[in-house]
């Protein structure tokens, strides 16, 4: 995520069309746990063998610089026309402890262990273990959202993400 060094958009573009822009990029070392914080515009790719839950603001937009080979469309000018050409902030990976993990301004995200909380307008990514509400259940790879006000079960160790939209 990021690029290593600055670089400048005019290479971004020569680079995305070439294949090298994976060449570019920082691939910092990744493990179990890690919570990493991508502002928008950051480039970012998912490396081979990960697992993850990827967590963001509804906005419908992804804006694709290279796609592997794959016969996807790319958005050149408009990725270039927002990116971040820098590289990520070490400051946004560090490892994931209950408690708050984003705090607005658009949406929040938390990282919750055990029995349950009372919820209500949030999505539920459960991390280990299962979670029930309104008669709903999830496990590990799905996600519950959770409208109206409800009980949210969980088991002791049963981890879970909790994000929730901060706008209208």
């Amino acid at each position: 995520m990021g690029f290593g060094p600055a670089c400048p958009v005019a290479e971004s573009r020569a680079c995305a069309l070439a294949g090298s822009i994976i060449d570019m990029l920082d691939w910092p070392e990744v493990e179990r746990g890690d919570f990493i914080y991508v502002p928008a515009g950051t480039v970012q790719a998912i490396g081979a063998g990960l697992t993850l839950v990827e967590v963001q603001q509804a906005s419908d937009i992804t804006y694709r610089l290279f796609d592997y080979g794959r016969p996807r469309e790319l958005h050149l000018d408009a990725a270039l026309d927002v990116l971040n050409p820098g590289l990520h902030d070490p400051a946004l990976r560090r490892k994931a402890i209950a408690g708050p993990l984003v705090d607005g301004p658009h949406f929040s995200l938390e990282l919750a262990e055990g029995p349950g909380h009372a919820v209500g307008g949030v999505q539920v990514i459960p991390i280990d273990g299962e979670v029930t509400a309104a008669g709903v259940k999830a496990g590990p790879g799905l996600c519950l959202f959770v409208s109206a006000p409800a009980a949210l079960e969980a088991a002791p160790g049963t981890s879970y993400l909790m994000a929730r939209s901060l706008e209208g």
